[in-house]
């Protein structure tokens, strides 16, 4: 589905998108909004898009305004895989089960997920859910998990059997008390795995929870939380840091909103040893490094010496697919 820039507006009338008998559907260049989940027949999921035993990609998009209720989940599912680049989950409601997306596979690249709320008792997580959950290059913040009593938090980030971050900003995610509200793994099976470089996830009350099973497998590096809760005590790890001076979201060019380091005061800044950079750019497309070290997190603060940009000052974009985490099933 190819949108040139135009909206799919459900006009809160049923579900915006869904399909039980295409195996693999893209979506690149559309609005997605106002989908009504939770109601109709055959199954609550979802108010945005719903790829039933299929595998999802969205591509460069937004997903804004999508509910759902009794039960559903609010932006975007898929029974298998979904895979987002370059796009915007925000302020979409759940009042049961998840506010933005959710699949058994989860790749969140180059995009923001902010601002989505889960209500329910059955919420497991505000912003993404899944087995398997990877993100790089990208923004996960001020998702709300209010209730979700069932479960172990992850107002941001939840998943059963492991999670990769890579350059994410994980930050300002709230759950109950007691709960994570920026990250939280719990097995559905012995074991389960958390890996995090160059990641930094703070402000929250409980930023972490970890259930990592009978055979835990954790690593970390270059990663950085203000409360220790984490296990970020790998090499060139902070754990139990002060602020990380992040600036609210915003327009900071690019395709998507992000949340840019204070240049003179944030920890973030230079955190990286330049032999140990992954990634060549940032969330926008800015080239990395810029300073002494790549910055932890997902943006990379610009310095005032030219030769640090994109020759010709233009945005440079990872193609879609061009990251592949371990587990990502192919469509």
């Amino acid at each position: 589905i190819l949108g040139n820039g135009y909206t799919l507006d459900a006009a809160r009338e049923g579900r915006a998108l869904y399909t039980n008998h295409t195996p693999h559907v893209t979506v690149r260049e559309l609005t997605v909004t106002r989908g009504q989940g939770g109601q109709q027949p055959g199954g609550a999921c979802c108010g945005g898009l719903y790829v039933f035993g299929g595998h999802l990609d969205i591509l460069d998009s937004v997903l804004t305004g999508n509910w759902t209720a009794p039960t559903g989940d609010a932006a975007a599912a898929a029974a298998q895989t979904l895979r987002m680049v370059g796009s915007t989950v925000t302020h979409n409601v759940a009042l049961d089960d998840t506010g933005g997306i959710t699949a058994a596979e989860v790749v969140v690249v180059d995009s923001t997920i902010s601002d989505n709320e889960a209500r329910g008792y059955r919420g497991d997580g505000a912003g993404i859910v899944g087995a398997h959950v990877t993100v790089v290059n990208s923004t996960i913040e001020g998702n709300r998990l209010t209730d979700g009593r069932g479960g172990p938090g992850g107002g941001g980030i939840r998943a059963t059997t492991s999670i990769m971050l890579d350059h994410a900003t994980v930050v300002g995610n709230s759950a109950p008390a007691g709960k994570a509200d920026n990250v939280a793994i719990s097995p559905g099976g012995d074991t389960a795995s958390f890996h995090s470089t160059a990641s930094v996830v703070a402000r929250g009350d409980l930023n972490c929870v970890m259930d990592l099973g009978l055979t835990p497998s954790h690593s970390s590096s270059y990663s950085y939380d203000d409360d220790g809760s984490c296990g970020f005590v790998g090499v060139g790890d902070t754990s139990n840091g002060a602020d990380p001076m992040l600036a609210a979201l915003a327009d900071n060019g690019g395709p998507t909103w992000t949340m840019l380091p204070d240049l003179a005061t944030s920890p973030l800044v230079d955190g990286v040893a330049s032999a140990e950079c992954t990634l060549a750019v940032d969330q926008r497309g800015v080239w990395r490094p810029q300073g002494t070290g790549c910055d932890i997190g997902a943006v990379e603060v610009e310095r005032d010496d030219p030769g640090g940009f994109v020759t010709g000052g233009g945005w440079f974009r990872s193609e879609p697919g061009a990251y592949t985490p371990e587990h990502a099933v192919e469509g």
